[in-house]
């Protein structure tokens, strides 16, 4: 996890479904600590990245699907 994850992530081939998808990924990259954890309501997300809570909450649920992010707990996500 954390920034090596992180890179591998970005510079791989990744096919996202739509350019929020990527979006949301790298400012949940830039929110996460070293270990990779982002610990930031979906609320506190949207109101960051300008999207809904229900936006933000459909995209983690696709970025999980897609092996991009990991959620961990209730309202920690990894990458």
């Amino acid at each position: 996890m954390g920034a090596n994850h992180t890179a591998e992530i970005f510079e791989g081939a990744v096919d996202w479904k739509t350019p929020s998808h990527k979006f949301l990924a790298v400012a949940m990259a830039y929110r996460a600590d070293k270990k990779g954890v982002i610990r930031q309501t979906q609320a506190e997300i949207g109101s960051d990245v300008l999207l809904s809570r229900r936006r933000v909450a459909q995209l983690l649920e696709d970025l999980c699907e897609m092996g991009v992010m990991k959620k961990l707990q209730h309202g920690r996500y990894g990458l």
